[in-house]
């Protein structure tokens, strides 16, 4: 919206820089319009109709350059007056008095007072193309093109002995050439030709119209189907999560099924057997299941919370990752003192695996690949892990968009992922940090609430 602001800020400006060109053109092209003056003449002392017909033509090409940068000063300040927030009566308002009141100034110099039929009804068709065509939306194609060509075909007219006196004479040259005909007996061919401009250029503004709304629509046809794409595999990539997680879950919830077997006939030992040895070992067997059944828990409801140590989750996280592979190496560093933590064991271990996991994809094909893990903590309690790497890193385009659920940057990928590792983190409390740079490496920050102690807020 901001950039989209400043475009039409900048509109307005143009706007005004062409009308106020308009002001000066008539004396820039004075010179053009004395060589005019004497091609006209030459015509009527060597009564030639063809030099007539190219004195007509620059006639109407002068009269256009005159008129142009007024139209299409209008059309491009009546654009920028689109933007939001603006007086209505100042935006649809100001555009048409401005353009009226320049044009007078600019023919006035002329010593012409053109009708205000003329500058509307050319403004009017010009707008209502170049609107057609997507004002604003194609660039500056529907705001120069269009209205060059309405200008041209309105001033083929102007050389026209019989619309001459239903004001479409603008200035004293397309008098001095409609004078010119009738002392040749060229009016029949003044008016023919003019009329066949008109027509022809008319339906070329038209065509141009059509075939640049056509691109327009192509365009947003191709965006919307963009879209479109997009939502699907996004949709087809949740359904795909679903899934995974669905029989994930099948799969652990059947797990306890020969738990409840294992503990049940672990039971049916302890009463039976009279050695204490052996009723030790049943013993062991209980809490081996009684883990188990916690460990299971967490992986199925995601609210089930424990507390442990930042050394107890980094054991697990470390038994599920490999310190070396393929010359790359991990290292994990752990302050002293660090709090408490109150949470999903199971899936907040799963989720710095994935970022470790994803730091080993970065530093693949790097030499010397190296990867750090750290735990320290703030003055606000909460435990910081690091994951520090030197891999290939990420665009800064991309980082925005990492942490979706459909984002991978593998050919193919299937499981959980970085958008997994923001909710669990989200659920968490936690905030998520990122910083990377292409060919330097990547660090990722996830900063946990650690435990608060009664004793230790009893100041606050």
């Amino acid at each position: 919206m901001k950039k989209d602001n400043q475009g039409k800020l900048f509109s307005i400006l143009a706007g005004i820089g062409l009308l106020a060109l308009s002001l000066v053109i008539p004396d820039l092209l004075e010179q053009w319009r004395r060589i005019i003056v004497n091609a006209l003449e030459n015509s009527i002392w060597q009564e030639d109709k063809g030099l007539l017909m190219l004195a007509a033509a620059q006639v109407v090409a002068h009269n256009s350059v005159v008129m142009f940068p007024n139209v299409c000063g209008s059309l491009v300040l009546t654009y920028g007056f689109t933007i939001k927030g603006y007086n209505k009566l100042l935006r649809y308002g100001l555009p048409p008095v401005l353009l009226n009141l320049f044009n007078y100034l600019a023919f006035k110099q002329l010593d012409y007072w053109p009708p205000l039929a003329v500058p509307a009804l050319v403004t009017a068709l010009a707008a209502l193309l170049a609107w057609r065509s997507g004002l604003g939306s194609t660039g500056l194609v529907p705001l120069t093109l269009i209205p060059a060509l309405i200008v041209l075909s309105i001033n083929s007219l102007s050389v026209s002995p019989y619309l001459a006196d239903y004001g479409l004479a603008r200035g004293d040259l397309s008098w001095e050439t409609v004078l010119a005909g009738k002392f040749l007996k060229g009016e029949n061919l003044l008016n023919s030709t003019a009329i066949t401009f008109f027509l022809i250029l008319l339906a070329m503004a038209l065509v141009a119209t059509e075939l640049i709304a056509l691109h327009r629509r192509r365009l947003r046809d191709a965006e919307e189907l963009r879209k479109y794409e997009l939502q699907y595999q996004h949709a087809q990539f949740q359904v795909q999560e679903l899934r995974v997680i669905q029989e994930m879950h099948t799969l652990v919830h059947d797990l306890k099924t020969p738990l409840t077997t294992i503990q049940g006939l672990n039971s049916l030992l302890q009463m039976a057997l009279r050695d204490e040895q052996l009723k030790h070992y049943t013993h062991h067997i209980e809490g081996a299941v009684d883990n188990l059944n916690k460990m299971i828990s967490e992986i199925l409801y995601d609210d089930v919370r424990k507390e442990v140590s930042v050394a107890e989750l980094i054991k697990y996280v470390r038994a599920h990752v490999l310190v070396e592979v393929r010359g790359q190496k991990i290292t994990f560093h752990l302050s002293e003192h660090l709090p408490l933590l109150e949470v999903n064991l199971i899936r907040l271990a799963r989720a710095l695996i994935n970022l470790i996991e994803n730091a080993f994809t970065a530093t693949s094909g790097v030499r010397e690949g190296r990867i750090e893990v750290k735990a320290e903590s703030n003055d606000r309690g909460e435990v910081i892990f690091t994951i520090a790497d030197n891999g290939v890193g990420i665009p800064e385009h991309l980082l925005e968009d990492i942490w979706a659920s459909d984002y991978s940057t593998k050919s193919a990928s299937s499981g959980l992922g970085l958008g997994f590792v923001k909710r669990v983190v989200e659920n968490h409390h936690g905030v998520l940090d990122i910083e990377s740079q292409p060919g330097r490496g990547t660090i990722v920050r996830v900063m946990i609430p650690g435990v608060r102690r009664h004793d230790q807020n009893s100041g606050n």
